[in-house]
């Protein structure tokens, strides 16, 4: 079997580990075509041969040329339609005319991927079922009452997550980068990832020690058996235990309770936080809760999801925008403070204004952050592009928070926001426009 790199950004698909790759439309790191991965033959890229140019000969011009001296043609004699042909058909027996074309039908390249290797195919991307989203949210501007601030007026960004922990994580601002799947990216752009959030003092989640060389804050994120290296420990600023996608099953909340407490304990202190999917929302909150974590991370669908297959990916979770709603309200319901953190399809300043408008503390963003990563050129290093986009991000978010009046961006609150959409309006506090 074959190796192929992508030429952008480095990702190598393995058909060993991940099997053919003729079924790889396109790289599940930076999203550029199949088209964009050359072949390596040990461990080298091969250039495609390029295939010699056909020419098609043509006739001698004499032969194409009017005869003006020659007799007029005569027209055709009237020739009877031809007898109808015999139907042809396909393989199957059916007539072909009647086949219903099925390559703008739902899931077609899912099924065709199935049914050509056995497997099921694999999501590279987010999910493209429509859902409402952070586009169908506005943000409302303040005119008189009250009145927004001036563009030279200070806005406090600084965002303490585990604030009852004895080692709090604090960062510049209500965002870092969430972590992506192991192994998923090669050495070099883990370590500029690292470095540009570094740059601009903020932090990244991840399982895997290498991003936390240099000077930035690491969040790491356990292992699916819960276990902790001493490296990683001294190394991490926070601790994040991942449940479910493969993590192993935790059966009590005394058992959820001793992990937590573990980890304080080990750690000296940091803080120690839970991360969940979007499933029972209100049920799963109680029992997190009896463990008494810093920090709560709900993890919704809108992110890109590597490795997990398609039409799984498509059928499970909820919007991040009900998921956040549901889980301020619980909380509040049950007078519990922590630090939550909302991820799942955040992508632009606005989008950060937005959830923390509805209640988040805190922004996890993975796909901004690598298609920063990938906009690195002769002129700005892959480092640098991510440090820009985190702090032009920063910026703006400052911007939002004196239009609507506020000198801290955890200021923001419900009542700045508006919606055009009315199931958002219906089973949220956005009131509609």
């Amino acid at each position: 079997m074959s190796q192929y790199r992508c030429s952008v950004c480095g990702y190598i698909h393995d058909e060993d580990v991940m099997g053919s790759f003729d079924i790889v439309a396109n790289c599940p790191i930076c999203h550029h075509q199949h088209e964009e991965f050359q072949l390596l033959v040990n461990g080298v890229p091969v250039e495609p041969k390029t295939p010699e140019p056909e020419f098609e000969e043509l006739e001698p011009v004499d032969e194409l040329m009017p005869d003006f001296g020659a007799e007029p043609v005569p027209e055709p004699a009237f020739e009877p339609e031809p007898a109808p042909v015999q139907e042809e058909y396909t393989e199957l027996g059916y007539v072909e005319e009647f086949i219903k074309p099925v390559e703008s039908e739902h899931y077609t390249q899912a099924i065709r991927v199935m049914a050509q290797t056995g497997v099921s195919a694999p999501a590279t991307r987010k999910s493209s079922v429509v859902v409402p989203s952070w586009d169908d949210i506005f943000i409302l501007g303040s005119q008189l009452d009250p009145p927004p601030l001036s563009p030279d007026m200070p806005v406090s960004t600084t965002t303490i997550i585990g604030k009852s922990a004895r080692i709090p994580l604090a960062l510049n601002g209500p965002f870092f980068v969430s972590h992506s799947s192991d192994g998923a990216m090669p050495i070099e752009a883990q370590q500029a990832l690292s470095e540009g959030c570094a740059r601009v003092n903020t932090a990244i989640c991840s399982a895997e020690s290498v991003y936390a060389t240099g000077n930035g804050k690491f969040i790491y994120d356990c292992p699916a058996d819960f276990s902790m290296t001493s490296e990683a420990l001294k190394s991490c600023n926070a601790i994040e235990i991942s449940l479910g996608k493969g993590a192993y099953t935790i059966s009590t909340t005394e058992d959820l309770k001793s992990l937590v407490d573990n980890f304080k304990d080990k750690s000296d202190g940091l803080p120690v936080g839970v991360k969940i999917a979007t499933g029972r929302i209100e049920k799963d909150l109680a029992f997190i809760v009896q463990a008494n974590p810093d920090f709560i991370t709900i993890d919704a669908r809108g992110g890109a999801l590597l490795g997990a297959p398609q039409i799984m990916r498509d059928s499970l979770g909820m919007p991040a925008i009900f998921a956040l709603s549901r889980a301020v309200k619980f909380l509040k319901s049950i007078e519990y403070k922590t630090s939550l953190i909302i991820a799942g399809g955040l992508r632009t300043s606005a989008d950060f204004a937005k959830a923390l408008a509805l209640g988040a503390d805190a922004v996890a963003i993975g796909s901004s952050a690598l298609i920063a990563l990938d906009s690195g050129n002769e002129n700005t290093t892959s480092a640098d592009a991510v440090a820009n986009f985190i702090s032009c991000s920063l910026e703006e978010l400052k911007d939002f928070a004196r239009m609507t009046g506020h000198n801290s961006v955890h200021q923001f609150e419900v009542g700045d926001l508006v919606t055009v959409n009315s199931e958002i309006s219906d089973h949220t506090d956005i009131e509609h426009a």
